[in-house]
């Protein structure tokens, strides 16, 4: 519930967030993030927004981060 979420989000620092959740508005970051990712040999790469930005972030992704990602 909503209400649960806010309660306990009320003990987690931002920088709680760092070890668990990549959070960067930087998408270069990003892109180094998921080149060690594929450097692990993962076979496929799930990508996830949790802002409610989605088209911004389906732009940026979509025109700098997975064609970057392609090319190696």
């Amino acid at each position: 519930m909503p209400e649960q979420f806010e309660a306990i989000a009320r003990y987690v620092r931002p920088q709680d967030m760092d070890a668990s959740v990549r959070i960067s508005a930087d998408p270069q970051r990003h892109l180094a993030w998921l080149h060690q990712d594929l450097e692990l040999g993962v076979s496929a790469i799930s990508l996830h927004n949790v802002n409610r930005e989605q088209e911004a972030f389906i732009e940026v992704f979509g025109t700098h981060v997975l064609p970057a990602l392609q090319k190696g």
